[in-house]
């Protein structure tokens, strides 16, 4: 994980010529995030540059980038709310979501990438956010509050190192069994647990956090 002490890593988002700013995130966090969207021609490919920096600090330190790509068609919704670790990959997993934030739209796909080929996993979700570390052994952090799981049926990456998912909106687990609806208004966490292999021994591990706020 990114150490503050070592060095602010901030990020900023610039045009292939990095004559104009497009996006940056300067927090004092150790995780950075930020969202662009193409309004001048959203139909035409856009080459970027992201600049990753050290505002302070030692200037060492070690960090991994995500990044998640939409299209108008179905455009990016969500936003990071808690960083995956690294996992046999040598990247973290990070789960990323395109469609509406329209909750009766009910037309939202989640989309995991950087997970180990051919791993196994569930998409699980609550309502709040929270935070407990490795738990019951994993080398990643549950960050969701009291979460719901999919199906008893796992995703399973096959040679992509990614897994797609629709959840059914109208229908979301909840922690203790028994479902409930998405409505306008409210926010929604979802993260995937996977299955993982280090060092021949069997472990699991979390992607990111997504939070949606839906309209």
């Amino acid at each position: 994980m990114v150490s503050q002490v070592r060095g602010d890593v901030d990020l900023e988002l610039w045009d292939l010529g990095c004559n104009n700013l497009l996006a940056s995130s300067t927090s004092s966090t150790p995780n950075e995030s930020l969202r662009y969207v193409n309004n001048t021609s959203p139909s035409i490919p856009e080459a970027v540059v992201i600049r990753v920096f050290m505002k302070n600090g030692e200037g060492n330190n070690r960090y991994a980038l995500t990044a998640c790509f939409a299209d108008t068609n179905l455009p990016s919704v969500g936003v990071q709310s808690c960083a995956g670790l690294v996992n046999s990959t040598g990247r973290p997993g990070t789960l990323c979501a395109r469609g509406s934030d329209f909750a009766t739209d009910n037309n939202l796909l989640l989309y995991a990438v950087d997970i180990p080929s051919g791993s196994a996993g569930y998409f699980i979700t609550s309502p709040a956010a929270g935070f407990t570390a490795n738990p019951a052994g994993s080398l990643g952090n549950l960050c969701l509050d009291l979460p719901g799981r999919y199906s008893f049926a796992p995703q399973f990456t096959g040679t992509a190192n990614a897994v797609f998912y629709q959840p059914d909106l109208a229908n979301t687990p909840v922690a203790g069994g028994g479902f409930a609806p998405v409505n306008a208004g409210t926010r929604q966490f979802w993260q995937y647990w996977y299955r993982d292999s280090v060092g021949g021994v069997a472990v699991s591990n979390f992607s990111s956090a997504l939070c949606v706020d839906f309209r």
